[in-house]
């Protein structure tokens, strides 16, 4: 016995190609931020990588340089935030360019992991309706991918 349900031919649905306009747009950050077990993962790894880069000790090396032999993208990152925050910015400079950057992510981590749910939820969705207006994580990407690329060329020459 066939049911009208059988009757109906099936039909795929495919999905819609998002335009790079639109994966631009696709929030990064907001949504970390809305978690509190990231937040808080995300506060404790990044504030223990600053403290120990304050403290000149190295709690865990890259393993990017030993097994590939070039720097990664990152290497420098917690270095730089420690001289920024002893007010060598010219050192900072030279260790790496995107340390405001981080300190900034790393702020909006601590905050999003104190604040009440109701707040944090608010605060997430702040970002994310930043992020979907500006394209703010995919640039930076982008850019730090060509300073990367601009150190590794400044190595070899």
């Amino acid at each position: 016995m066939t049911t009208a349900a059988d009757a109906i031919p099936s039909q795929e649905v495919t999905p819609r190609r998002r335009t790079v306009g639109e994966l631009m747009r696709e929030p990064v950050l907001g949504p970390l931020l809305a978690s509190r077990f990231c937040s808080v993962g995300c506060s404790v790894i990044g504030l223990t990588q600053v403290w120990s880069a304050l403290a000149g000790v190295t709690i865990w090396t890259c393993p990017v340089p030993r097994f590939i032999g070039i720097p990664c993208p990152g290497c420098g990152l917690s270095r730089a935030a420690g001289a920024m925050f002893h007010g060598h910015f010219d050192q900072m400079l030279h260790q790496h360019a995107f340390a405001p950057f981080f300190i900034i992510a790393l702020a909006a981590f601590m905050v999003a992991s104190v604040l009440p749910t109701r707040s944090r939820d608010r605060f997430a969705a702040f970002v994310t309706a930043g992020e979907r207006t500006l394209p703010v994580a995919p640039t930076l990407l982008l850019l730090l991918i060509l300073y990367w690329l601009a150190r590794l060329i400044a190595l070899l020459v």
